[in-house]
C-alpha cells in the first residue's frame, strides 16, 4: 500500500511540478527509501542512480546532497554485493567532503568508516586497518574517547583484526568497550548490547563458550527489553547463543532454538538473519551427520543469498564452500568439486588470492582433486 501510495506522489508531482522539480525528486528519494526498507535492491538502485544525476546536475559535486545521494546508492551497491561498485562511490565521497569540509567533520569521517566498511567486506583487511586507525585518531579529537561514536568505530577496528585473525587483538579492544559502558553504565544501550555481542562471539571462537554463553544471554535480555524478542536485532543474538550451543556440544539445544524461531516465522524480512540462521542450523546437522538435512537448508540459502547480494557477495561465497563440504561428505565428490573450484575461482577474485578463505579453498580443492583421481 505505501509502495503504490508513494507511486501515486511520484506521477502527481511530475504532473504538477516536472521531472526536475525539487518536489518530485522528493517524492522519488520518498519510493526509493521504500524500496530499501523492503530489501529491493534493484528497484532502490534504479530510483538512486536517476535522483544523484539529477542532483548533481542542480547542485554540483561539493554540495551535501550530493553526498547523501552518492551515499544512499553506495548503500544499496553494497547490499548487492557489488563492493567495487560501492567502494569507488565511497572514495569519490570522502575526496570531496575533504576538500569541502576538511577531514575532520563528522560527515567525513562517517564517510570514511563506509569506506573502511567495504575494504574489510572486500577482504582488504589491511587497508581497512590503517583507515580505521587514522578514524579512530580523528574521532578522539573531535567526539572524545568516551563518546558513544569512539565506541563505535573501536567496535568496528576491533571486528577488522578478529577478519584478520587477531583474535587477542579483537577480544582485548572489545573488552575494554564493554566495561566503559558498564562503568558509564550504558550497558543497555544499542551500542553497547552490539559490542556485547561481538566479543560474545569472539569469547566463542575463542574456546571461552561459558563466558560466551553468559554474555550472549545478557544482550538478548537488554535487547528484548529494547527492541523486543521478535526483532532482527535480538534474532542476530539468538543466533550467537545457537552457535555458541553448537560449540559446546549441546546439538539439541541449538536445534530447538532455532526451529523455535523457524517455526514462529520471527526474521520478518530481514535476509541476513534469515540465512545466519540457516548457516548455523545447517551446521548443527552436519555435526550430526544428518548430511540430506543439512544440504538441502545450504541449497535454500545459497538460492537466497544468490537472489539477494548477488554471487560475489563473501557470504554467498560462504554458504557456497559450506555446501560443497556436505556434498563432499555424501560422496557428491564430482558435484563438491565443481561447487568449490566456483568458490575459491570467485574468493580469488572477490578476496584475493592471499586470503585466508581463498587459501583454505584452494587447499581444499587441491586435497579433494587428489583423492579423486587416486580413487
Amino acid at each position: 500500500e505505501a509502495e503504490e501510495l508513494l507511486l501515486q506522489v511520484v506521477e502527481t508531482c511530475r504532473k504538477l511540478f516536472g521531472e526536475d522539480h525539487r518536489e518530485t525528486e522528493y517524492s522519488i528519494n520518498n519510493l526509493a527509501w521504500t524500496y530499501r526498507r523492503r530489501e529491493l535492491w534493484e528497484k532502490a538502485e534504479r530510483l538512486e542512480v536517476y535522483v544523484l544525476e539529477k542532483i548533481r546536475t542542480r547542485f554540483g559535486e561539493h554540495h551535501s546532497s550530493t553526498w547523501t545521494a552518492m551515499g544512499n546508492l553506495s548503500h544499496t551497491y553494497r547490499n548487492q554485493g557489488r563492493l567495487k561498485e560501492a567502494g569507488d562511490l565511497d572514495l569519490q565521497r570522502v575526496a570531496l567532503q575533504e576538500q569541502s569540509l576538511g577531514e575532520e567533520h563528522p560527515t567525513t569521517i562517517a564517510s570514511k568508516e563506509d569506506l573502511a566498511w567495504v575494504y574489510s567486506s572486500e577482504g582488504k583487511f589491511d587497508k581497512a586497518k590503517k583507515l580505521q586507525k587514522d578514524i579512530l585518531k580523528l574521532s578522539a579529537r573531535v567526539f572524545g574517547e568516551e563518546s558513544g561514536v569512539f565506541r563505535g568505530f573501536s567496535a568496528n577496528l576491533a571486528t577488522t583484526y578478529r577478519e584478520m585473525g587477531h583474535w587477542k587483538k579483537a577480544r582485548k579492544l572489545l573488552e575494554r568497550l564493554v566495561e566503559a559502558c558498564r562503568k558509564a553504565g550504558t550497558e543497555k544501550s544499542d551500542g553497547a548490547l552490539d559490542n556485547m555481542a561481538a566479543l560474545a562471539t569472539m569469547y566463542r571462537m575463542t574456546g571461552h563458550l561459558g563466558k560466551a554463553e553468559a554474555l550472549i544471554k545478557e544482550v538478548i535480555e537488554g535487547r528484548t527489553e529494547l527492541v523486543g524478542r521478535n526483532h532482527p536485532w535480538t534474532m542476530s543474538d539468538m543466533s550467537i547463543l545457537a552457535a555458541t550451543y553448537r560449540d559446546k556440544g549441546q546439538l539439541k539445544e541449538a536445534e530447538e532454538l532455532l526451529l523455535e524461531k523457524e517455526r514462529a516465522n520471527e526474521y520478518g524480512r530481514s535476509r541476513p538473519a534469515i540465512l545466519r540462521h540457516m548457516g548455523i542450523l545447517a551446521g548443527v546437522y552436519r555435526d550430526q551427520e544428518r548430511w540430506k538435512e543439512a544440504e538441502d537448508l545450504e541449497r535454500r540459502a545459497l538460492r537466497t543469498s544468490m537472489d539477494v547480494f548477488g554471487e560475489e557477495n563473501p557470504d554467498t561465497l560462504l554458504t557456497m564452500n559450506n555446501l560443497a563440504f556436505t556434498l563432499h561428505a555424501q560422496g557428491c565428490v564430482d558435484e563438491a568439486i565443481s561447487i568449490m573450484t566456483e568458490c575459491y575461482e570467485l574468493r580469488v577474485k572477490v578476496l584475493g588470492s592471499q586470503h585466508r578463505y581463498t587459501i583454505s579453498s584452494l587447499e581444499c580443492l587441491e586435497e579433494w582433486q587428489s583423492e579423486h583421481r587416486g580413487s
